[in-house]
């Protein structure tokens, strides 16, 4: 069982690397992305993500069920907080949204200022990367977030 498995995460290794490595296109130019932070009444926080297709993207897929990351770092590159911390997805593949040139899809995710330990975040600055885990590239567009 541990040969399988050992061997299992060697593959999804080299695949990663076969995929980064084999497209050096500019995603940027196949998605127009903006993410925005609002503060909710509850005391949560809402992240946004507004995605525009540009152009298609050949053999374009999701991996999985899981179509929106968000993940918080702190100011020494630490990773605080994340959508897809202790979650399981299922393994299907499916479209990335919006999947036609001109259409518009919004990714929403609330957060409850917690960490992935369930602390309460402390006060201070935080990047904020929203993620379309898309293959073979991921769209990605960040911002930074004070927490006073």
């Amino acid at each position: 069982m541990q040969k399988i498995v050992f061997f299992s995460i060697i593959l999804q290794f080299i695949s990663l690397i076969a995929c980064s490595t084999s497209k050096n296109e500019n995603f940027n130019e196949f998605m127009n992305l903006n993410c925005t932070i609002e503060n909710l009444e509850n005391g949560n926080i809402k992240f946004i993500l507004n995605a525009k297709r540009i152009k298609l993207v050949e053999n374009e897929y999701l991996p999985s069920s899981e179509n929106f990351v968000v993940e918080i770092y702190d100011n020494k590159g630490n990773q605080v907080w994340s959508s897809s911390h202790n979650k399981n997805f299922f393994m299907v593949i499916t479209d990335v949204q919006p999947k036609n040139v001109g259409d518009s899809h919004i990714y929403t995710m609330e957060w409850n200022l917690r960490s992935n330990d369930n602390k309460n975040i402390n006060k201070g600055n935080y990047k904020v990367n929203f993620i379309i885990p898309a293959k073979p590239k991921s769209y990605i567009c960040s911002q930074n977030l004070e927490i006073e």
